[in-house]
């Protein structure tokens, strides 16, 4: 699958940063540690990496030897028929879990190596650059040979790489892969090896003439990471939908209870009004003195040689005027009142030829009377 390149680009930065650091070293040489620490048999079967075999030429056959053995694992005879050569090949392919890569060993003087200073910003495409470089830095053309290149250092301070490049011209290489293809053998690299026998850690033939192996095992760990991937964001997406549900149940029940809120909230500021509207009427009743009442006490303690010819109640202020036949005897009499509070002649008392009495202007205060407020009962 290829990635888009907004995340091929950085993915691949992030891949060489980890290859050429001291983390990836480490993790080899301890998960190596660990591997040798293993019966072979298991290692074999939780080997990652595909077994290594040496593809060899001699007089007459091709050989597939294990790396570190004298004795090849398989001879490829030329007087052999193309039927049983392939049969052996495919027993021989059989015994590993995961395909071995089958390589061919170029030795090292037949190689022609050049280091190369380019620019950073080449590492994007580097193997097309040094396509490009060949003839300049070689005397041969990019169709003329096979090549590859090892990434000797980056300087990101200078913006600048080291490259090795490797190359053999394809005249030298071509009869023998060809020997090797006629055997029947597909190969997986051709690689350089030095004169103390290890390799270069190269691959001179290009990806169209590589072979194309099925790991099953591979596929098989693609395909359970994949359904692992799925579920995992099956699991991510009914959590959120879950969460989702919730907070929509939740935000209804608090829609519900801010309704409720409010109804309660409006029923209290109804009875606040009207028990503020009863109790504006009960105060208006305890501050206005219920004029029968006053009257019927004044009637009651006025002697009877006593009668008023005017009454009068206004903003809180009694005056009583009328004609006695002793009218500085009144004041000691209202005094006694209940309805009334500091009366007190006004002016003089005159007297009144007409009917022979005591012409007065008496003011007093109406007593607030005593009666209780709605809301206080209700306290």
């Amino acid at each position: 699958m290829k990635l888009p390149n907004a995340i091929a680009k950085p993915w691949l930065e992030i891949k060489r940063a980890y290859a050429g650091s001291a983390l990836a070293r480490g993790w080899q040489w301890w998960t190596g540690q660990l591997g040798e620490l293993l019966p072979v048999r298991w290692r074999d079967a939780l080997a990652d990496r595909p077994v290594e075999l040496d593809v060899r030429l001699r007089e007459g056959a091709v050989e597939i030897v294990l790396p570190g053995e004298e004795e090849p694992s398989l001879v490829l005879d030329d007087q052999q028929d193309q039927v049983t050569r392939q049969a052996a090949l495919a027993r021989l392919m059989d015994r590993y879990p995961v395909p071995p890569r089958l390589s061919y060993r170029v030795p090292d003087t037949r190689l022609l190596h050049r280091r190369l200073t380019l620019p950073l910003a080449a590492q994007d495409n580097l193997r097309q650059v040094l396509g490009f470089e060949l003839d300049r830095q070689t005397p041969f053309r990019p169709e003329q040979v096979y090549y590859d290149h090892r990434l000797v250092s980056r300087d990101l301070a200078a913006r600048r790489l080291e490259v090795d490049l490797v190359l053999c011209p394809r005249g030298a290489l071509d009869p023998e892969l060809a020997r090797i293809a006629q055997a029947g053998v597909q190969l997986d690299a051709v690689d350089g090896c030095q004169s103390d026998g290890r390799e270069d850690g190269l691959n001179l033939l290009p990806a169209e003439r590589r072979a194309a192996r099925r790991n099953i095992r591979t596929r098989v760990n693609v395909a359970l990471a994949a359904v692992s991937v799925a579920l995992a964001v099956a699991v991510m997406h009914q959590s959120v939908a879950n969460r989702e549900a919730a907070r929509e149940q939740l935000g209804a029940e608090v829609d519900k209870s801010k309704r409720e809120a409010r109804a309660v909230g409006d029923l209290r500021r109804s009875l606040a009004d009207a028990v503020e509207g009863a109790n504006f009427l009960a105060d208006r009743r305890c501050e206005q003195p219920v004029v029968i009442a006053l009257l019927n006490d004044l009637n009651k303690r006025l002697p009877d040689d006593t009668y008023l010819m005017r009454f009068s109640l206004t903003r809180g202020e009694i005056q009583l005027q009328g004609l006695s036949k002793e009218a500085s005897k009144l004041v000691p009499v209202l005094q006694q009142s209940q309805a009334i509070e500091g009366p007190a002649v006004q002016g003089a008392i005159t007297p009144d030829p007409r009917t022979g009495k005591e012409q007065f202007v008496i003011s007093a205060k109406p007593r607030a009377p005593e009666c209780q407020k709605n809301g206080d009962a209700q306290s």
